[in-house]
């Protein structure tokens, strides 16, 4: 059914279906190809990412491997979705893979944050704290392109997340990342537009911290 020039995927997730029902365990070469199709389909008019997230749900709980580079592929196209990021959808699927205890890798790190610091009206924040912790605590870091993207989004708003934007600055030497010409206007915008009469202190002192360490 998926292997045809037009695959037949409702008919495919039916028959995946029906196998449940009867407890019968797809292989590990039917999952994988019905994640693919799936996948393919998440720009679509007719999303298929509940198929996705009932697909690995199953694979868990019959004690599967969740493959590692499909799922990133997933939350890589939730991130990319237009007009608006797929941002629960990415979560459940970066969660599905900590609660099988398996790291995401920086492709999945990075699309998850891509997709919670983009949403539309006002970026996810805490959500976007919750993934930096839980992974954090496993010793895995964004990149400098998703890093830069967390601080943009605490910078958008009024007021800003200060707080959350100081924690990533002072997580630089551990991520070796720094601030560039992107992240440095955003933490110095998120101490523009934070609450309190020290923001012009901090923003100068910030400022002056990062001439200093380019120099």
């Amino acid at each position: 059914l998926l292997g045809q020039r037009f695959p037949r995927l409702d008919d495919a997730l039916e028959l995946f279906d029906q196998m449940v029902y009867q407890d019968i365990s797809p292989t590990k070469r039917v999952y994988r190809a019905l994640l693919v199709a799936c996948t393919d389909a998440i720009y679509g008019r007719h999303s298929k990412m509940d198929a996705i997230i009932k697909v690995l749900k199953y694979m868990l709980k019959q004690g599967e491997t969740l493959p590692l580079s499909a799922c990133a592929t997933v939350i890589q196209r939730c991130a990319n979705n237009k007009p608006e990021p797929l941002c629960d959808e990415a979560i459940q699927v970066f969660n599905l893979l900590l609660e099988a205890k398996q790291v995401p890798d920086i492709v999945a790190y990075s699309g998850v944050i891509r997709a919670c610091g983009t949403t539309k009206p006002r970026a996810r924040i805490p959500d976007l704290m919750k993934v930096f912790r839980s992974m954090e605590a496993i010793g895995v870091y964004p990149d400098q392109v998703a890093f830069n993207v967390f601080m943009h989004s605490c910078s958008k708003t009024k007021p800003s997340f200060i707080d959350e934007a100081l924690v990533l600055r002072s997580k630089l030497d551990d991520m070796r990342l720094v601030l560039d010409t992107y992240s440095l206007p955003a933490l110095l915008r998120c101490c523009a537009y934070a609450q309190g009469k020290r923001r012009a202190a901090l923003a100068m002192k910030i400022f002056i911290e990062a001439t200093t360490a380019r120099n």
